[in-house]
């Protein structure tokens, strides 16, 4: 079995096993909720000596990063909410807004920073060590998904194993231009950057890897 549709059996098991609110495997078969590893079926044993260590993670983290624009963020946090792909959570990192914003949906976990930063980067960096998610999906405050933006991102980043995806931009403003759809060109990439943070899906492993947002770097 290739090491690709392990993975997938695995998220498959992972997104059975939820409603029991297990963190692995192993805690699963110690209920009473196991009869369909109990019975005759042989490869029951096999498989939870095989997954009994396996994690059970979310997949997706949205991280959400705003500074005193309350009625931007309910709405961002409300497409997010809306998602037709559902196993996510949404962390919101608040850049020590003049009044701190209150949550009662256990899919948002709120932070309040001691300090304003004035740019992005640390807030997204610190929203990246608070993740819990495989994935991370970034959203401004002032931006929002359509319902199967997340759902569409999942399913190309794991069918085509890429480190990060991106998809198109719509803006609703009538007074800028339509937003823009451009596929990879890294000749364009090099000279000027179209990829909106909104429309981006990457997996957090690989952004570990290259350290995060630079935080030097102006907003």
């Amino acid at each position: 079995i290739s090491q690709r549709s392990l993975n997938h059996i695995l998220r498959l098991v992972a997104q059975y096993l939820k409603p029991y609110k297990v963190k692995k495997f192993r805690d699963f078969i110690r209920t009473k909720n196991w009869l369909f590893l109990r019975g005759d079926w042989p490869s029951g044993a096999n498989l939870a000596r095989q997954l009994g260590d396996f994690p059970f993670t979310i997949m997706i983290s949205v991280i959400i990063s705003t500074y005193n624009r309350p009625k931007l963020l309910k709405r961002a946090i409300k497409s997010v909410l809306n998602q037709s792909f559902k196993d996510f959570e949404i962390i919101v990192v608040d850049d020590h807004s003049d009044k701190k914003a209150n949550f009662n949906n256990p899919k948002i976990k709120y932070f309040y920073l001691d300090e304003n930063h004035g740019s992005d980067s640390y807030p997204k960096n610190f929203g990246i060590s608070k993740a819990k998610g495989n994935y991370i999906a970034f959203l401004d405050d002032d931006d929002t998904f359509r319902r199967d933006a997340l759902k569409i991102l999942y399913n190309y980043i794991t069918l085509s194993e890429a480190d990060i995806v991106y998809g198109d931009y719509i803006n609703h403003n009538k007074e800028k231009s339509a937003g823009w759809s451009v596929d990879f060109n890294l000749q364009i990439l090099a000279k000027m950057n179209y990829i909106a943070m909104s429309t981006v899906l990457v997996k957090k492993d690989a952004l570990l890897e290259v350290g995060g947002f630079d935080e030097n770097v102006p907003r």
